[in-house]
């Protein structure tokens, strides 16, 4: 969250994960099969603070 980016993971190994896909908040992210989806990520972006007058 901090970073402002969503990873997914897949292909688990003995050493981790052999494949990995990260993109910034307000883009799309595949989500690979057994899920097979896109998960929109804009919804994680914070609200922007108003400016002061």
């Amino acid at each position: 969250m901090q970073e402002e980016q969503a990873t997914a993971l897949w292909t688990p190994s003995a050493k981790g994960y052999e494949s990995r896909l990260t993109v910034p908040f307000g883009e799309k992210l595949q989500i690979p099969a057994p899920f097979d989806c896109t998960l929109d990520t804009s919804g994680f972006l914070a609200p922007e603070e108003p400016e002061e007058s």
